[in-house]
């Protein structure tokens, strides 16, 4: 029974599908999808977890509290839809390559 059970196994991997799909992230491929719209901070932050720092290393780089940089962190995931902060820097690099990411200004001064 075993046998009979890995021989179909083996059968199973030798053979190559047959339609073989790319596997695509479709949240990002489609070219309907609306642009993405951060701040620039936001952005910063964001290019800042891209190069792996923390959040008390980027508090510590743009003079900010942690928490505020928490906060930007927790906007910029929302926005690009981010489960985890380690997908910010795959799906900024997505949207740029799209054209689907944008950023404002602060106004006043």
């Amino acid at each position: 029974m075993a046998g009979e059970a890995l021989d179909a196994l083996r059968q199973r991997a030798a053979t190559p599908p047959e339609h073989p799909q790319p596997r695509e992230d479709t949240a990002i491929s489609d070219a309907a999808a609306p642009a993405v719209t951060l701040t620039e901070r936001e952005l910063e932050v964001c290019r800042l977890v891209a190069e792996g720092l923390t959040n008390v290393q980027i508090s510590q780089r743009l003079v900010l509290s942690v928490r505020t940089v928490e906060s930007h962190v927790l906007q910029a995931r929302a926005k690009l839809g981010a489960e985890r902060r380690r997908d910010i820097p795959k799906l900024m690099l997505a949207l740029r390559d799209t054209g689907r990411i944008s950023a404002v200004g602060r106004t006043g001064a």
